[in-house]
């Protein structure tokens, strides 16, 4: 086995005024050149858009930052390998003579370029293979299982942070490149066709995704920060970008269309960000498959259709508001993801109507037993519905319940009628059935079916904050008539106000989440195909 010997070797230098850094054994090559090589090399091998992970001298991380300013700061720092490369960590001289043979086998049998580097310690090397593009990360796992069984699993790593050729060893110890021997040889070999990054610069996203993922949603035309980050997934799934691409377009600050990503790097740390970016760009992967979902989608005809078929659920009448506020809601989710059949996950519907989860069901039911959706293939166990767009000539689903009529003419998803703090469900039901005309307390049990003492209480209520009003003795035999009025969103923005509901909100948006948590870690027990990466 042919011996090979340190070429450029570089070394922790005392502090100076521009933090810690390296300088080379015989000081041929500055300091600047020193940092950018370090720079170039960490980039080469990090995954799109990653950050680096500082570590002290204890082996600590404290925190992730740009690559920059970790190479600036002098200290040692891990990267996330790109996709198409896997590192071995070779930390005694019986893994170095192992991780010599895995260097010829992957370099002569596997067509692999590698790079073999010092990594600080004494007989410690860090062995970086780069892959053919036909080969996975998890087959070159495999095979080097199978061919090398003294390479314990926990060395290799192509999901776990390793120190960049070049970085500094946490005590200062000499790091140095062996094989090749020169930062501009090893460059070539760990990117001989350019990084993803540069095959996909030429690749765009349509305009209005790219707008979206730019500046975010600016139109307001996505209910949830996820999706936004889901629509944008999709057009990325579509047009052809890897999932690399899209976590690190995710965790880029610059880009204002992953807000929810970004908050979760800041409350929960990178590792968590880039979970939740891969899971997302999984999912609509997913998507993508089931929906058929091509490049010659035609969205300005979508938006002409589906804008119609709004128009015609919020004109028609249905036997309970509920079924209004489900289908409005499911709407939403289909205008976000420019899908004629949106998945319906019956938690977000939840959040977004503001109706129970068991309501949910039952109003969907009755939403396909009227002929408004479809029942359409479940993606990854989630429920999807397809909308008729032939239901939108129909203005009327008029029924009777209990012998009365009840027409439902509003929408009621504002959290003054959905939250159990604030107004009530009876309230809510008799706004939404009630005519803008007085009318009197006969006529108005007969529109909601409701009880005359009922009827009186949820009035009163509703005049309180100014959501109806009274005619006091201008009805039947000197009686009192009644009507609701129409108010805007400020209003009843105002009232939540007053009411203190945006705690409730939260509290239920933790909630949702909390279950949706358990939720995935209770289906990771059962299956390894629900698990994140």
């Amino acid at each position: 086995m042919k011996t090979l010997q340190p070429a450029e070797t570089y070394k922790r230098k005392p502090k100076t005024l521009k933090g810690l850094g390296y300088f080379p054994a015989r000081g041929e090559i500055n300091m600047n050149q020193i940092e950018d090589n370090v720079l170039a090399l960490a980039r080469a091998v990090v995954k799109q858009g990653g950050k680096a992970l500082l570590i002290d001298s204890d082996n600590q991380p404290k925190g992730w930052v740009p690559i920059e300013d970790a190479v600036s700061s002098g200290m040692a720092f891990a990267v996330d390998p790109r996709t198409g490369v896997v590192a071995l960590d070779l930390d005694s001289p019986e893994l170095v003579t192992e991780g010599l043979k895995v260097k010829d086998w992957a370099e002569s049998l596997l067509g692999a370029g590698t790079v073999l580097t010092a990594s600080g310690r004494e007989e410690h090397r860090h062995l970086w293979v780069i892959l053919p593009e036909e080969m996975s990360e998890e087959d070159f796992r495999e095979a080097l299982g199978a061919n090398y069984p003294g390479i314990p699993g926990d060395a290799v790593r192509h999901t776990q942070a390793t120190r960049p050729p070049l970085s500094p060893h946490r005590w200062g110890l000499p790091v140095s490149l062996i094989d090749p021997p020169t930062v501009a040889e090893a460059l070539s070999r760990l990117s001989p066709n350019g990084t993803p990054s540069e095959k996909e610069e030429a690749k765009q996203l349509p305009p209005k995704f790219a707008r979206l993922m730019r500046e975010g949603d600016t139109e307001g035309k996505r209910d949830t920060r996820h999706g936004a980050e889901m629509a944008i997934a999709i057009a990325a799934v579509v047009t052809g970008f890897s999932r690399d691409w899209y976590v690190g377009e995710s965790l880029d600050p610059t880009n204002r269309g992953f807000a929810k990503t970004q908050e979760i790097e800041y409350l929960k740390g990178h590792r968590a960000a880039i979970d939740h970016a891969g899971r997302t760009y999984d999912k609509a992967v997913l998507y993508v498959k089931e929906n058929n979902v091509t490049l010659g989608f035609d969205s300005e005809k979508f938006s002409q259709s589906i804008a119609a078929y709004r128009a015609a659920v919020e004109a028609a009448t249905f036997k309970k508001a509920t079924d209004r506020d489900v289908l409005l809601a499911l709407i939403g989710l289909g205008e976000e993801h420019e899908s004629y059949s949106p998945m319906a996950a019956i938690r977000e519907l939840h959040l977004r109507s503001g109706r129970s989860k068991g309501t949910i069901s039952a109003a969907l039911k009755r939403l396909v037993d009227q002929g408004w959706i479809t029942r359409d293939k479940a993606v990854e166990k989630t429920a999807s519905y397809r909308f008729n767009l032939g239901k939108c000539d129909r203005t009327s689903t008029y029924s009777t319940h209990g012998g009365t009529e009840t027409v439902c003419t509003k929408n009621v998803t504002h959290p003054v009628f959905t939250s159990p703090k604030a107004l009530g469900g009876r309230a809510s039901e008799i706004w939404a059935k009630m005519p803008r005309e007085h009318v009197s307390m006969a006529e108005a049990v007969k529109l909601t079916g409701l009880k005359s003492h009922q009827l009186r209480r949820a009035l009163k209520t509703l005049t309180d904050f100014e959501l109806a009003e009274v005619e006091k003795g201008t009805g039947p035999k000197g009686g009192d008539r009644y009507r609701c009025l129409d108010v805007s969103r400020e209003h009843l923005d105002g009232i939540a106000e007053e009411l203190g509901l945006a705690e409730d909100h939260r509290l239920k948006e933790e909630r949702v989440n909390r279950e949706r948590d358990a939720y995935k870690a209770l289906g990771s027990t059962r299956s390894p195909l629900t698990q994140g990466r």
